[in-house]
């Protein structure tokens, strides 16, 4: 099975859309940790980000910070508020 996500041993490679949404939430998530050491790993992150490729020691980081929002959910209701909503047809 082949994906649009480029992974490697050099790391990975993010799609344009990918890019778009981590640009937003890498910084946004770093800016809720309390430790400096945690502040400056997802410093590093939004940089790689904005390069377009995560190295394979930041995946851990990234994994995480994924993890974390899928379960609050707090990710997909920040870009479902950015959506524009479909249109309805009275019946």
């Amino acid at each position: 099975m082949q994906t649009d996500v480029e992974s490697t041993t050099a790391g990975l490679t993010l799609q344009p859309a990918e890019q778009a949404i981590l640009l937003e939430d890498v910084p946004a998530f770093a800016r809720t940790l309390k430790d400096p050491a945690s502040q400056g790993r997802y410093a590093v992150l939004a940089e790689a980000v904005e390069d377009g490729a995560v190295p394979p020691d930041l995946l851990p980081a990234l994994e995480t910070m994924l993890e974390l929002a899928l379960q609050t959910k707090a990710m997909s209701a920040r870009h479902r508020a950015a959506t524009p909503s479909t249109p309805t047809v009275p019946t």
